[in-house]
């Protein structure tokens, strides 16, 4: 860890904020090769968090073809005097000014150490609530008010113009980018990243590839960690949206029941609106990479899958021409009705299948499959080496794996997932010069 805190120029922090994440995750003692604190959770591999999944796919077809309420009634953004009236003066308010970002990542472990372990696969009902805190949460970590104000640095990160879904990211000599997938609300999984390759900088930047929320009891300080590490430094993270940042998944799947378990009903309903009105929507749906690969080559960085037979699709989307222009300000649960919507929800929703197992096995409203051919059209037409995507646990239940001849990969990063997978979590590392890896 010294090392590459001298390296980067900011050995100080670095230390500090190592320091307390070793304490907390091995008391002192020394690394014996774990790769992420939960992976050595026993449980029955994909057994109790099945049922989970499958009722998720019930409920996204039953929202695709029309039978469950239009969302934009279930949410709106809220007014000023609602923000105004929020509840103040949380003890660790201070940890989210500007300037102080670092000090928040060394706090973290600390303030949730006595937390519980996420269980929300083997019990349903827990989805979201794995913090102790629960009602004391408002004033013995941080206000309502506090997260509030913090959560609208968004608007000045992104535009709500379709130049802004997007995210062209260039990658500078002797820097590195590392790909996050899913997290869900698993917050020491989040911190176990950053112990381990080091903390975000220029040039040791981090992509957080959507679904950081749901599931785990701790996405709002996620959220609020990574939004005001990019405030106090924009080159070192990129978030973008996933299919669970969405007002449908989060009503069902944890992210609603975590903030008014945290604030209450109301000042908690303030938060979620403000997250599901302004966070959210502005948030990019891809990334195009330049610089790790050689000769100008770029690669494309999405959360679900490449867009496939959508009606009245005749070609491979166009990352410029199709997704740069969506508008990306929707909800993605909801009833498809014309090409661009169906490309929005295939683009968050969509897994890739082998070419044997057929491009319509199993796919209970997650978007369409897309098969090796479908990877190297798309990856043809715009130019690009490969995509890296994320959505879903890997069936060998390692945390990166590479399929369609090299071309897609997969990247999952919330580590024994939801308490039951009993899945390992990794990263997708591009470095210039070194080529890449999966961790």
């Amino acid at each position: 860890v010294s090392r590459v805190c001298r390296a980067r120029g900011r050995r100080c922090f670095c230390l500090r904020a190592m320091d307390g994440l070793f304490e907390v995750f091995f008391s002192g003692r020394e690394l014996k090769g774990s790769p992420s604190p939960r992976s050595s959770a026993h449980g029955l591999p994909g057994a109790t968090s099945a049922g989970v999944e499958a009722y998720e796919e019930q409920r996204i077809t039953s929202q695709v073809m029309g039978y469950m309420p239009a969302a934009p009634a279930l949410t709106q953004e809220p007014a000023p005097a609602d923000l105004h009236n929020l509840p103040d003066r949380g003890r660790c308010d201070d940890f989210l000014r500007p300037g102080r970002s670092a000090e928040l990542l060394h706090a973290l472990p600390s303030i949730f150490k006595n937390d519980p372990p996420v269980n929300c696969g083997a019990r349903s009902e827990l989805v979201g609530l794995s913090c102790a805190y629960r009602e004391r949460y408002a004033t013995e970590v941080f206000s309502p008010a506090a997260v509030s104000r913090h959560l609208q640095l968004a608007r000045g990160f992104w535009q709500p113009t379709p130049q802004d879904n997007v995210a062209n990211l260039v990658i500078p000599p002797g820097a590195r980018l590392i790909v996050v997938g899913d997290v869900h609300g698993q917050l020491e999984d989040v911190l176990w990243i950053f112990f381990k390759y080091g903390p975000p900088s220029a040039s040791n930047q981090y992509l957080f590839n959507g679904d950081i929320v749901d599931r785990g009891g701790h996405s709002l300080e996620i959220l609020l960690l990574l939004l005001a590490i990019k405030r106090d430094d924009p080159a070192s993270v990129h978030l973008q949206r996933g299919n669970h940042e969405d007002v449908q998944c989060g009503i069902h799947f944890g992210f609603r029941a975590e903030l008014q378990s945290k604030f209450g009903f109301a000042a908690g309903g303030t938060v979620w609106n403000l997250c599901c009105n302004v966070v959210f929507p502005l948030l990019p749906i891809v990334s195009s990479v330049l610089g790790p690969l050689t000769g100008g080559r770029r690669f494309c960085v999405l959360h679900g899958g490449i867009p496939v037979d959508c009606p009245g699709q005749t070609r491979p989307v166009s990352v410029k021409d199709d997704l740069g222009r969506l508008n990306r300000l929707v909800t993605t649960v909801q009833a498809t009705s014309d090409l661009s919507s169906h490309i929005l929800f295939n683009l968050l929703w969509a897994d890739p299948a082998e070419a044997s197992e057929g491009k319509r096995a199993g796919n209970h409203g997650r978007g369409n499959r897309f098969v090796e051919k479908d990877t190297a059209a798309f990856c043809e037409a715009n130019e690009i080496a490969f995509i890296v995507r994320s959505h879903e646990v890997p069936r060998s239940l390692r945390g990166a794996v590479a399929m369609h001849g090299g071309k897609c990969f997969t990247v999952f990063s919330a580590s024994n997932y939801m308490g039951s997978t009993g899945n390992r979590g990794g990263v997708f590392m591009a470095e210039v010069g070194k080529g890449l890896q999966l961790k």
